[in-house]
């Protein structure tokens, strides 16, 4: 008979946030962490909890499980909008077992869902400038969000609500029909994004069926500059010689934690 004596600390998770949706992958790291026949991760909210399977990433000496969808916790059932929120605002913990009757805790974990509306071209970032340096300061600088005078009006908000919304319809007509190179500058509007070093926008081909000669469907990566919580910045890249020369359809995504 076999007995082990141990003492893990569960240190990080990498990536220490996903969406709602699930599906994520994401590394749990530590001290004294080995593989075993039993491995499995507990993630437990106030609505509930559900445990995964986990496996041992040999490479990196941790393990690495799949996140579940947010509704698994609670058993798939629908829960009113408000409880779903604040499950959502408050951090869900971590346990992990080797035996399935000692839970040992890991730091928090947290469900975070973002959207993006549409992108803009970054017209004030390009071409030639006589104080570059201040240019590319000015890119890489947060935005504050627009704050509302107190002493407005309904009437004025309204108003002001109608001009954003001209401004909107122009700059997604424009980058919907007018196409850039590589190395433009655009934004990304949305709701949601968070301040991260792993935050990434990912660039897909995306190839028409009725093309007499498709072009194959390409993806690459560029990283974001956070400029507030609806708006990031970042980069057209290269998407490769595979996609020829002409006007492509390419969808934009951003993945908050890489």
């Amino acid at each position: 008979m076999v007995f082990r004596y141990y003492d893990i600390r569960l240190e990080k998770i990498e990536p220490p946030i996903a969406q709602s949706e699930g599906g994520a992958s994401i590394l749990i790291q530590g001290k004294g962490i080995y593989d075993s026949a039993i491995k499995r991760v507990k993630f437990v909210c106030a609505e509930g909890e559900r445990e995964v399977t986990a496996d041992w990433d040999r490479k990196k000496k941790c393990l690495k499980c799949i996140v579940p969808p947010l509704s698994w916790l609670w058993g798939g059932e629908e829960l009113a909008e408000e409880k779903v929120a604040a499950v959502k605002a408050s951090p869900v913990k971590i346990f992990l077992t080797f035996n399935s009757q000692e839970w040992i805790p890991g730091p928090d974990f947290k469900y975070h869902d973002h959207t993006v509306a549409r992108i803009a071209y970054a017209h004030n970032y390009m071409g030639e400038t006589a104080e570059p340096e201040q240019r590319e300061a000015e890119w890489l600088a947060e935005q504050p969000e627009e704050e509302l005078p107190e002493e407005i009006t309904e009437e004025e908000i309204a108003k002001r609500d109608e001009e954003k919304a001209k401004v909107a319809e122009a700059e997604t007509e424009e980058s919907t029909t007018l196409p850039k190179r590589k190395g433009f500058r655009i934004f990304v509007h949305g709701t949601g994004f968070l301040k991260a070093d792993e935050i990434t926008a990912r660039f897909t081909n995306l190839p028409a069926a009725e093309a007499e000669t498709p072009v194959p469907s390409v993806t690459r990566t560029s990283p974001c500059v956070f400029k507030n919580g609806t708006m990031l910045g970042t980069m057209i890249p290269d998407l490769g010689p595979e996609v020829t020369e002409g006007e492509h359809t390419v969808a934009v995504e951003i993945s908050l934690n890489g």
